[in-house]
């Protein structure tokens, strides 16, 4: 059963490995920066904010497991493993984001700044975080319950976690120099992220109508199915003093039987008391 069990369970630890490993990137890139050491492309500032949400990132999952106690599903592990390697380790700390598409016009004002790698993410973004709208769906037992509540569930959590980022986004912007995730005219950069971000979103949502209207499933079904997956965590030490203040609670046969004779006395005299009376 062990031999089997880590078979099982290498995937799992393979992801693991992956995740602390941005995290190990992080600390490496974090120093670099504070020793000023930069990127040609990305300014300190930007370097070390990466560098500390890119830290997070990689031990998120992780700690966020041990406190729920609730083993993640391997396909929420991957997604997310992949898509912030993607975002945060190529896009925002090597400086892709900044590669930005010709420049164009904006209500006469000439934009040179408009990276397309950020435009790409934030669209695959939008169909990524459906994915998670089904599994906070099924661990709520509120997936499959209507088509029109499936729909509105996927919707509302997808355009709502693409809110809170572009929030995230102009905070950062705003507090720490040299920041700019929001590039080019801050309403232009946001009004493009949120429209792809719903494009995607609807795209979603269609073949989640597909898959329930017709034969064709497109992996909605197999996607329900791997993230319904995910065990619990067993506290073993917690688990080990349980079964001993088990065992120390239940009473011992021999320590009952050398009880002083006066004391078995007693109870046989308060037993016959008690039957008399009621024979009374």
């Amino acid at each position: 059963m062990e031999g089997i069990r880590t078979i099982k369970d290498k995937p799992r630890l393979i992801i693991y490995a992956l995740e602390l490993l941005m995290t190990v990137f992080a600390t490496v890139y974090l120093i670099l920066a504070l020793a000023g050491i930069t990127m040609p492309n990305v300014p300190k500032g930007s370097m070390i904010a990466s560098g500390i949400v890119t830290f997070f990132l990689g031990i998120g999952f992780i700690i966020f497991e041990r406190l729920i106690r609730q083993k993640l599903p391997l396909m929420l592990h991957i997604i997310y493993t992949v898509y912030f390697y993607l975002s945060n380790v190529i896009g925002s700390c090597l400086g892709v984001f900044r590669y930005s598409i010709d420049p164009f016009t904006w209500r006469g004002e000439m934009i040179s700044d408009f990276g397309w790698f950020d435009k790409v993410m934030h669209s695959i973004l939008g169909y990524v975080l459906c994915i998670f709208a089904i599994y906070l769906a099924i661990k709520t037992s509120t997936w499959n319950k209507s088509i029109l509540g499936d729909v509105l569930i996927i919707f509302a959590v997808s355009m709502a976690l693409a809110a809170l980022w572009e929030i995230y986004e102009f905070s950062t912007d705003s507090v720490l120099s040299g920041q700019d995730m929001q590039r080019g005219p801050w309403l232009l950069d946001t009004m493009v992220d949120m429209t792809l971000h719903l494009i995607f979103t609807l795209v979603f949502i269609m073949q989640y109508l597909i898959s329930r209207y017709t034969k064709f499933s497109l992996g909605i079904t197999f996607m329900a199915k791997n993230l319904a997956t995910g065990e619990r965590i067993q506290r073993k030490n917690h688990d080990k003093k349980s079964t001993q203040n088990i065992k120390a609670e239940q009473p011992n046969v021999d320590e009952l039987s050398e009880k002083p004779q006066g004391e078995q006395v007693d109870n046989d005299i308060i037993n016959q008391y008690e039957t008399s009376e009621n024979i009374d």
